[in-house]
């Protein structure tokens, strides 16, 4: 069950590059077309790390998928790249990186990438999901929509995997070492969840224990996809670009110059939206709205309230 797609990251993208069009310094300028780029390369990795999760699990009444999801819980926030949660309460936590000439990891576990033959140091994606793992089990203890047996809420089994492309090179240490078997290219990870699967089957006893309906499971993705929270970057703010810059000097094509105000601001005298349910035509806040539109192979782009989505065939 696609419970929910990933935010595009336009919008964004859009905005860096009217940035780009002012009158920037040049250390403003290299950090925000870093930015640019910095995104464009996430975008395909999701992209590409999505379409595999979707054809394998997408249509799938025992899987829930989210892919983008981020979620904020007392003063913490994790961004999550892909979720994948099964019926016996398994959730595979998917960090999606994308490295297309390759990716290195040392000995004692640092992580490098290859940019114009260049290796370049970056963050361990390994300890960035396990920040994740450790976020999810304080966050989903205290949440109402997990299930329970004889009144405990349901511990889930979190697994972590790093996705990179098909066409990186992964480079690493020996096992014994450092154990990089989380990391693998994205088309493997049928094979590897396979694999997992068929070795649950020998505990099985443990497994049905965990065994929860597609109902349930159903309802733990809606859930987790309305708390989405997106992120919102102030990028003025955070490349320290003045209000005066905002003003910029281009050429029109009759060669003169033309001055343009530019803002990302939204109108203030435009009326707030509201969304109402297409069946009984009651209020719905803006998350439940979005929540079907971003499943408009289910909802044919229409909104729907939470009881009358359940009248919608999955």
């Amino acid at each position: 069950m696609l419970m929910k797609e990933r935010d595009s990251l336009r919008p964004q993208i859009g905005e860096l590059e009217a940035l780009l069009a002012l009158d920037l310094s040049e250390k403003q300028r290299t950090s925000v077309e870093k930015e640019v780029k910095l995104l464009r390369s996430g975008e395909r990795g999701e992209k590409e790390s999505a379409y595999y999760i979707d054809f394998h699990w997408g249509d799938s009444e025992d899987w829930a998928v989210l892919h983008d999801l981020r979620l904020e819980d007392r003063g913490q926030v994790a961004q999550i790249d892909h979720l994948l949660i099964n019926r016996h309460l398994e959730i595979f936590v998917l960090e999606s990186k994308h490295y297309r000439q390759g990716l290195t990891i040392s000995e004692s576990g640092e992580f490098s990438f290859f940019f114009n033959g260049r290796a370049q140091a970056i963050p361990s994606p390994i300890e960035q999901n396990k920040r994740h793992i450790l976020f999810l089990e304080r966050y989903l203890k205290n949440q109402a929509f997990m299930p329970k047996r004889l009144g405990i809420t349901m511990k889930p089994v979190l697994k972590s995997f790093i996705l990179v492309s098909p066409q990186s090179r992964i480079v690493r240490p020996p096992l014994h070492t450092f154990d990089t078997s989380m990391v693998i290219k994205s088309d493997m990870l049928q094979d590897k969840i396979e694999q997992h699967m068929g070795s649950v089957s020998l505990e099985s006893f443990f497994a049905f224990g965990r065994l929860i309906g597609q109902d349930t499971l159903r309802n733990i993705g809606h859930s987790l996809a309305l708390r989405h929270q997106p992120a919102r970057i102030d990028y003025r703010k955070k490349f320290a670009i003045r209000a005066e810059t905002l003003s910029a000097k281009r050429t029109s094509p009759e060669g003169t110059s033309v001055t343009t105000a530019r803002t990302t601001q939204p109108p203030q005298n435009q009326e707030a939206r509201r969304y109402f349910c297409a069946t009984c035509q009651k209020s719905i806040s803006k998350k439940v709205a979005l929540f079907c539109f971003q499943r408009k192979r289910r909802f044919s782009g229409k909104a729907y309230c939470f009881d009358c989505q359940k009248a919608v065939p999955a």
